[in-house]
């Protein structure tokens, strides 16, 4: 199994029942069944297997995370925020024509999990929505809601950062954001490249705000094509 089945080329189960018999063959003992095999291949570290088979990436979702998310002590004490391409096209209202697939910034507090400000654009995310989204999030609200004559919502979020964390998007590790958190006072926390979970509290806003989007008329799902 480790020589031959927990290879990069992924071979089957069957190809390695065959490898067995012809070992087996070769050392004069009687060759176990294809059931056999397969049962000695499930009774393996399947975590380890996938890792040699598929990559480290693959293999994370087979294991079991431990340990506690350190969490914060106070408001604005640490901010997560992320960009994703929405599953939706928006058209025209006249001809219905494609017009373009939004992309959505969030910026969403450890403490209180408020989401403390938002960016949407046309645009792919870049340092421009990354900006937006802070501005947002940092400054009141009253202004922004009555230009769209949302009176009644109460959004009394305003703030400053302690700690901003984010992935390695060249949107977030732009020269231009970096020199805004260093003029503000606002550390800095870059996630380790390929571990979401490290971020699971923007990453399950993320997750949520796009299950609503698939409710809405135009959707593409996850299959933007």
């Amino acid at each position: 199994i480790d020589q031959h089945y927990a290879q990069p080329n992924r071979p089957s189960i069957a190809r390695l029942h065959r490898e067995v018999a012809e070992r087996c063959k070769i050392a004069r003992l009687r060759s176990p069944s294809y059931r056999a095999v397969a049962a000695r291949v499930r009774d393996r570290d399947q975590a380890w297997l996938v890792r040699r088979r598929e990559g480290p990436k693959a293999a994370r979702a087979l294991r079991l995370l431990t340990g506690a998310h350190p969490g914060a002590g106070a408001p604005w004490e640490r901010v997560q925020t992320d960009s994703t391409p929405c599953d939706i096209r928006l058209v025209r209202e006249t001809d219905r024509t494609v017009i373009g697939r939004p992309t959505v910034t969030f910026a969403i507090d450890l403490y209180s999990r408020v989401v403390l400000g938002f960016s949407a654009s046309l645009e792919a995310a870049s340092t421009v929505t990354v900006a937006t989204c802070l501005a947002h999030a940092c400054l009141p609200k009253d202004d922004w809601l009555a230009r769209r004559d949302l009176t009644g919502i109460h959004w009394p979020v305003f703030g400053r950062p302690g700690t901003l964390e984010y992935d390695q998007g060249p949107e977030n590790v732009a020269r231009g954001i970096q020199r805004g958190l260093r003029r503000y006072g606002i550390a800095a926390k870059v996630r380790a490249a390929g571990h979401p979970e490290q971020h699971g509290t923007i990453e399950r806003l993320i997750g949520t705000m796009m299950q609503a989007v698939h409710a809405l008329r135009g959707t593409t799902f996850s299959n933007i094509n």
